[in-house]
């Protein structure tokens, strides 16, 4: 059984600080753990295979992977430099320019410097949301903030990048291969989304009246044969004794 403990008092390895849901920071543990700490639920992760780094993480503890439920699960994963792919593989991330995982989105005025322009939605209770709209893969590029291993994918019409959305949903740390021909030139984007492939909206759509915590941000692919070491010091939580 996923271990799970008593929260009536803020555990001394609990992180600290406020997450702010304006697509300004990816600091994942931290939201992660609120919800874990209000009493949340997330499934458990099906990988195919954890990755080492992870493994000797825990093991340092005296835990496994399967140990841990569902937020704690993506939140080690996270922390320690990886997404997971819709067919449950772990890709890693290397941040770019020193960057923590928690320095990662790119917010509205970030992405609006790229050139590119933006789809937006307004829900019921009068919040603003934002999708990709106009855009190319060079344009794109210029405001990445990290690198990740490549794998492959069919192009499933997403939003490359999204900000805005309901903050109570269970985060998901997915990593999409968005893949298009743009009049005979290829274009390849990958980007973390905080929601399902399963259910996120199509580019150029609206989503309205779903509790969606909705925000893509950016990142480019990284081949596997070639290896690059980033140290990311962020405390992490693990959400057991």
């Amino acid at each position: 059984m996923p271990r799970r403990r008593d929260l009536a008092e803020t555990p001394s390895w609990a992180p600290t600080g406020t997450f702010t849901f304006d697509g300004s920071t990816s600091d994942f543990a931290l939201q992660l753990y609120n919800r874990y700490a209000d009493s949340g639920s997330i499934g458990k992760l099906g990988l195919s295979v954890v990755p080492d780094v992870v493994v000797s993480r825990l093991e340092d503890v005296g835990v496994t992977f399967d140990d841990l439920d569902g937020f704690a699960q993506r939140a080690v994963l996270w922390d320690s430099g990886f997404a997971v792919t819709a067919d449950n593989e772990a890709k890693r991330i290397w941040t770019i320019g020193g960057r923590s995982m928690a320095e990662l989105a790119l917010t509205l005025d970030e992405y609006e410097a790229t050139g590119c322009t933006t789809f937006q939605c307004t829900q019921p209770d009068g919040a603003e949301t934002y999708n990709n709209n106009l855009c190319n893969e060079t344009a794109m590029f210029t405001g990445v903030k990290c690198i990740a291993e490549e794998f492959e994918q069919h192009n499933l019409n997403l939003a490359m990048w999204s900000i805005g959305g309901e903050s109570t949903m269970g985060l998901e740390i997915e990593l999409v291969n968005h893949n298009w021909d743009d009049h005979g030139i290829e274009n390849k984007v990958y980007a973390v989304h905080t929601v399902s492939s399963a259910v996120e909206r199509q580019t150029g759509t609206i989503r309205v009246g779903h509790e969606v915590d909705e925000r893509v941000f950016i990142i480019i692919f990284f081949s596997a044969f070639f290896f690059l070491v980033v140290f990311v010091c962020v405390k992490i939580w693990l959400g057991f004794e």
